[in-house]
């Protein structure tokens, strides 16, 4: 530990010290492979200096514009043949799509492209079987938006004829 003292009659402290694993090899200069709990500490970093830099407004810009990409995407997709919306209360920036098929070949066909379908719920909520929860983020455009709504008909066209 070294001490050195500030102009102020402060003083700063600086520990050094080297960490083991629990066989007792030392990780200086090796470090050590990342784990879930360091992955979830620095998404909260990530995600507290996004906040920080966004402000009150921007965080406020961003939420709105997430609820609005969310109703254009519930629009689209509801606008095709065998899906509705499940539950029409007040929400935030996610919806329940019902399916008039199985929902898992399809989350899987979009994941090959490329397209983050959405969640089958009917993992945790058994009685929600066929169902999708989606999101549209601020980061999606009307292209964005309009492409998942085309090849999600595609696929439940060809699911269909199968």
């Amino acid at each position: 530990q070294t001490v050195t003292r500030l102009p102020n009659d402060g003083e700063l402290f600086v520990t050094w010290s080297e960490i083991f694993t629990p066989d007792g090899h030392g990780l200086h200069d090796v470090g050590i492979l990342p784990n879930i709990c360091t992955n979830q500490g620095l998404l909260v970093t990530a995600a507290t200096i996004h906040m920080s830099i966004l402000g009150p407004q921007g965080l406020q810009q961003v939420a709105r514009a997430s609820m609005a990409n969310t109703r254009k995407l519930v629009a689209a997709l509801t606008a095709l043949p065998g899906i509705e919306q499940v539950f029409t209360g007040a929400g935030f920036h996610e919806a329940v799509l019902r399916f008039d098929q199985p929902v898992r070949p399809l989350i899987d066909a979009l994941g090959a492209d490329g397209i983050i379908g959405g969640y089958a719920l009917e993992r945790v909520y058994p009685e929600l079987e066929h169902c999708l929860l989606v999101c549209a983020t601020e980061t999606k455009t009307a292209a964005d938006i309009d492409h998942f709504a085309q090849r999600l008909a595609t696929l439940m066209r060809s699911a269909t004829a199968a």
